[in-house]
């Protein structure tokens, strides 16, 4: 098979990016790596490359909703990586708590994944907002 790599005059940057369950089901890696300046393996279990779905349904939702809304490949590549990195650094139920949160705010980015890991999650007690006082009724009022 001859190079089909792009002339290095050309201003086009090949990145492949390729998922499969495990290392013992990856195929053509050396193919991919010829024709790709950039290439990145993915599993599932995090048994060779970056790791996939293995943190959880919320992480892979966010970097789906990621490369929704992104415009180019690269940015939804880079900040895939960022967040995956964030499971290496903190853990992988912190990074699949803050992706939860990050969904439910509708807030996709790195920036705001990273917020959320490192600040405390915030509880509020309904019971603590409500004030006591004659005006409100309670739910015998209702019946």
């Amino acid at each position: 098979m001859h190079n089909r790599r792009k002339p290095a005059t050309t201003m086009i940057n090949v990145i492949g990016v390729v998922g499969f369950r495990s290392r013992d089901l990856i195929f053509w890696e050396d193919k991919f790596r010829e024709v790709c300046d950039e290439f990145v393996i993915c599993t599932d279990d995090g048994s060779a490359g970056l790791k996939g779905l293995d943190i959880g349904p919320a992480t892979a939702e966010l970097i789906r909703q990621q490369a929704h809304r992104k415009c180019h490949p690269e940015q939804t590549l880079r900040s895939a990586q960022g967040i995956l990195r964030l499971a290496a650094d903190f853990s992988p139920a912190r990074l699949e708590s803050a992706c939860e949160r990050a969904l439910t705010l509708h807030s996709y980015s790195y920036r705001a994944v990273r917020t959320l890991i490192t600040a405390a999650p915030v509880t509020v007690s309904v019971a603590a907002a409500l004030p006591v006082h004659d005006n409100v009724r309670g739910p015998d009022y209702y019946q």
